[in-house]
């Protein structure tokens, strides 16, 4: 019995042994012998087809997700720009408010804070999400 086309680590080279597998049984068939058994030439012929659309299918495939990758590149270093020129601008801003006022100001922006281990609380530094507590 053949393995299926495709599941095996040399389905390429089964790829192009197929036709003729396919035309030899069909003129085996004609002459009066009976069909090669499992799979069958009608057999190989539908796998065939069916692997030769899945490879086209695999390079549009490969070809889209490239450039959907690409775009996202190209949109993350703008992103990135935008981000930092805020926050400049924030930080620029604040720059007169005490440490603990700065920081509850960039957290509404999104930034994250933390203090290392050992660091001194500033008691006027509560994060919007401890101060309901």
């Amino acid at each position: 019995m053949w393995p299926d086309i495709g599941e095996t680590s040399d389905g390429v080279l089964q790829m192009q042994l197929a036709p003729g597998h396919a035309a030899e049984d069909a003129a085996a068939v004609e002459a009066g012998h009976e069909p090669i058994r499992n799979p069958s030439a009608a057999q190989v012929a539908d796998k065939l087809a069916q692997a030769k659309a899945e490879a086209a299918d695999v390079v549009l495939a490969d070809a889209e997700y490239d450039d959907a990758l690409k775009a996202v590149s190209d949109g993350r270093a703008r992103a990135e720009e935008l981000v930092y020129k805020v926050m400049d601008q924030l930080r620029f801003h604040l720059r007169r408010e005490t440490p603990a006022s700065q920081r509850l100001a960039m957290r509404r922006y999104g930034a994250k804070f933390s203090y290392v281990p050992g660091e001194p609380v500033d008691p006027e530094d509560q994060p919007a999400e401890d101060a309901s507590a």
